[in-house]
């Protein structure tokens, strides 16, 4: 790398599975004090929550298909 020259910074946001969305938001940003991204949902429980605190980022899939 020259001078002058900004670093790539790589990063990685994961997904983790989820039950209740509410149940995942109201732990993740009541109880932690993470903020919402984005949110995805027709009934509150089910959709997907992106989830972000300083330079951490986190997915909530609820459920998340494919996995048991």
């Amino acid at each position: 790398m020259s001078i002058g020259t900004p670093a790539l910074i790589e990063r990685a946001i994961p997904i983790f599975p989820g039950d209740d969305l509410a149940a995942a938001k109201e732990f993740y940003v009541g109880k932690l004090g993470v903020t919402v991204q984005y949110e995805a949902t027709e009934d509150g429980r089910k959709g997907i929550l992106g989830l972000q605190r300083g330079t951490i980022e986190i997915t909530i899939d609820c459920p998340m298909t494919g996995h048991q």
